[in-house]
């Protein structure tokens, strides 16, 4: 087992400076599988900062469910180091992290905002199709867009299709 800890750190230290300009989806990853390492050997402070890091760069980049599971293994880690307040303050950003999900978990949309999703659906159909008449395809395409704004107005990515068309 020791041996494979050896391997697997051997394999980190020469990876890291690769990833000092990667994306953001690789260093939490990367800081992820680290902290690991560091927990599999009891390296509990080490550990935690490398699980810190994998967890913001996680929520930077809305992995709900990535971000909750590191918050967990920062409440065992804090733990191991006998931090009680730590543990505890992990583990409720774990469990407001599944509240989330757990709410997206059962979002029902609206009728209403299931027609302003054809809406703009069909907009963006008219604005890609291929064909001729480019000028026609934009026509219609503003008026699906015009119409996803009207029956859902804080959406703000409707607008955003509908302002490619606004020159019309």
């Amino acid at each position: 087992s020791s041996d494979l800890l050896a391997e697997a750190q051997k394999l980190l230290d020469h990876s890291a400076p690769a990833l000092a300009g990667a994306p953001p989806e690789y260093r939490a990853d990367y800081h992820q599988t680290q902290a690991e390492v560091y927990r599999d050997q009891a390296m509990w402070a080490k550990a935690e900062v490398h699980f810190v890091e994998a967890a913001s760069l996680y929520r930077s980049l809305d992995q709900l469910n990535q971000a909750a599971q590191v918050f967990a293994y920062l409440a065992v880690v804090a733990s191991f180091e006998g931090g009680w307040e730590k543990a505890a303050q992990y583990t409720g950003s774990a469990l407001d992290l599944w509240r989330q999900l757990a709410a997206f978990e059962h979002y029902q949309p609206t009728t209403t905002a299931i027609a302003a999703d054809d809406e703009n659906a069909d907009g963006m159909s008219h604005f890609f199709a291929p064909g001729d008449n480019r000028r026609k395809n934009l026509m219609r395409a503003r008026d699906s867009f015009r119409a996803a704004c009207g029956m859902a107005p804080d959406n703000f990515w409707y607008y955003r299709s509908e302002e490619h068309t606004s020159e019309l």
